[in-house]
């Protein structure tokens, strides 16, 4: 048996682990298109960027 206040906010999390990528592949991750992070090295040159992140 189970008390809940009825004055008190339930929320229900998803405690799996998840992953978002950011890619320059079109069809990798879970965005298509190439959604990589694009910035400038200190000499002038453009770096691409892939990178994944775990949340979990």
């Amino acid at each position: 048996m189970n008390f809940v206040n009825p004055m008190a906010d339930i929320k229900e999390l998803d405690l799996k682990t998840q992953n978002y990528t950011m890619s320059g592949v079109n069809d990798e991750g879970s965005k298509s298109g190439d959604d990589a992070i694009k910035v400038l090295s200190a000499d002038g040159l453009e770096v691409t960027i892939d990178f994944t992140v775990f949340l979990g």
